[in-house]
């Protein structure tokens, strides 16, 4: 898959992520589908996708539409990861889709991969943290049947 990057000359940043992805699309993974790079109104650079749910999770064969945004500080700073299709999980904001994945967030380093960074999120669908909330907030409705019946409802094809 080609990037169109013709618009503006790339910066170090948007030259890193390109890179990344071009690695990426050599050995794409199985749960991800349709990766798109774009950059957004102010300027981020941002990547779209569908993450499939995993088996044997309540999020199994879900089709989860997401978003990663990149801030300019990226690679030296973290992305933001947000889902767009409704989620019932307890490490996701209900109402924004964020996603926190406090190890990969408090380990962060430049190294590492949007196939990382794409894992990661993956296994958090496979392994709720049910200890630690988004938000430190405890919400009892986000449970693993709640969780399912979600799925059913938000992330199942048309």
């Amino acid at each position: 898959m080609s990037i169109d990057t013709s618009s503006s000359t790339p910066n170090a940043q948007t030259k890193r992520l390109l890179k990344d992805l071009e690695s990426y699309y050599k050995n794409p993974l199985s749960f991800i589908q349709n990766l798109q790079y774009s950059v957004d109104k102010e300027g981020f650079n941002q990547l779209h996708g569908i993450l499939i749910g995993p088996e044997h999770s309540s999020y199994e064969n879900g089709q989860f539409a997401f978003r990663i945004k990149f801030p300019l500080e990226y690679p030296f700073k973290p992305f933001a990861f947000f889902f767009l299709t409704r989620i019932c999980h307890p490490n996701v904001d209900s109402e924004t889709g964020h996603a926190c994945h406090d190890e990969l967030i408090s380990s962060w380093k430049p190294q590492i991969s949007i196939s990382t960074i794409l894992s990661k999120m993956y296994s958090l669908l496979q392994q709720p943290d049910y200890n630690k909330y988004y938000g430190e907030q405890i919400v009892p409705d986000k449970d693993p049947e709640t969780a399912r019946q979600w799925t059913e409802k938000y992330a199942k094809p048309v």
